[in-house]
């Protein structure tokens, strides 16, 4: 029971954040909040150590300080903002926070290059058509749905996470 609350709680919220984050430009609070609070039960009830559960509300602090600083400065959105500190209670703190972030900077500066090479190719043959679905997503503006790399490097760091032991141990 706890291994498949384990596999389906976190990797489903991340995915379905990343896809509500993909096709509205959103993360609703209230999936931030339930990736949050569904760490607590879970952790409790797959016997993490209490001293563990700390260090993962420590994750949680420093990584809502830093979210929210880059929020201030316009350079994520409030729900990513908020989703770094969700997937990152879950991650702890240690070397999969370090995968975790690692590889949401790496796969949002590879999605960001994509994006400008996108636009310059886009404007070139013409399809920013007013109802394309393509503008939408890859708008003219910088803005673009970063929790698709926040999910993909919360997956890429999870099988190092302390739940690698409950799921294979």
């Amino acid at each position: 029971m706890i291994r498949f609350l384990v596999l389906s709680i976190f990797p489903v919220l991340v995915t379905y954040a990343a896809v509500s984050d993909l096709r509205t430009r959103r993360i609703p609070n209230w999936l931030n909040a339930s990736l949050f609070l569904s760490f607590f039960p879970v952790a409790l009830l797959a016997g993490m150590p209490l001293e563990m559960i700390g260090w993962s509300l420590v994750a949680f602090a420093v990584t809502l300080a830093v979210g929210f600083a880059l929020f201030a400065f316009n350079v994520i959105g409030g729900g990513d903002a908020k989703m770094i500190p969700a997937v990152a209670v879950w991650l702890g703190w240690g070397e999969p926070l370090i995968t975790f972030l690692y590889y949401t900077a790496l796969i949002g500066g590879l999605m960001a290059v994509g994006v400008l090479l996108w636009r310059v190719i886009s404007l070139e043959v013409g399809v920013w058509t007013s109802g394309s679905a393509l503008k939408r997503i890859f708008n003219r503006e910088m803005n673009f749905p970063y929790g698709v790399p926040i999910a993909a490097g919360a997956l890429a760091a999870f099988p190092q996470s302390w739940w690698s032991g409950v799921l294979f141990g």
